[in-house]
């Protein structure tokens, strides 16, 4: 209903609204990238019809807050430095819809698809590191989530539980090759304060096995 042209402006006011408050209470629900896409879609609408100036300034803050949530959660690991200086010099919101069709586009495996693979895989990461690691922190912002959004799933994953005194719980990520990096790729994240809060002790880095 909120995307049909003509609609009122209240209906998609109301609705990036509550799409906002849904992922400001719930940022680790598996729905949270859906959502926003929907919110995309959305600020892509142009509504017909009269609004208020409160909604009006509403509908600028909402938009502003998914410019930023796209720039600094959503893509906050795989875009360039390059790409996102470039992103905050833009000064109106067509340019930045157009920016984020395009930073999608070139990343797209199948430019003649309507679909963007690489797009659905990198949200699909973002929820399942949201469902999986998030603990006082959204699964996103760990170390072991960071991982897995820019570099998928390991092909190997080694755990070992704490045994001793001065020992500490740890796992061990093998990938047999990552993009730009190599082969025989090992990352180990150490969980010192028992908290199930794993940090990364070496950055990954080509045939290295982390002790």
């Amino acid at each position: 209903m909120v995307n049909t042209p003509g609609r009122e402006e209240r209906y998609r006011f109301l609705a990036q609204r509550a799409f906002n408050r849904f992922v400001e209470q719930f940022p680790d629900s598996e729905y949270v990238p859906l959502l926003r896409q929907y919110l995309a879609e959305i600020l892509k609408t142009d509504a017909q019809g009269n609004s208020v100036s409160t909604a009006q300034q509403s509908r600028r803050d909402d938009r502003g807050e998914y410019y930023r949530m796209w720039l600094n959660q959503d893509v906050i690991y795989i875009i360039s430095k390059e790409e996102r200086e470039a992103f905050l010099d833009l000064k109106n919101d067509e340019d930045r819809r157009h920016f984020i069709e395009q930073f999608w586009a070139r990343r797209n495996p199948d430019p003649g698809s309507k679909d963007n693979i690489f797009k659905e895989e990198h949200y699909r990461r973002i929820a399942y590191v949201n469902r999986r690691f998030a603990g006082g922190i959204p699964g996103w912002k760990t170390d072991r989530g960071r991982i897995y959004i820019m570099y998928g799933r390991p092909d190997e994953i080694e755990s070992h539980l704490q045994r001793g005194a001065g020992e500490f719980p740890y796992e061990r990520w093998f990938y047999r090759h990552i993009e730009g990096i190599g082969d025989k790729v090992t990352v180990e994240f150490v969980d010192k304060a028992g908290t199930g809060d794993y940090r990364i002790t070496t950055e990954p880095k080509k045939g290295v096995d982390i002790k």
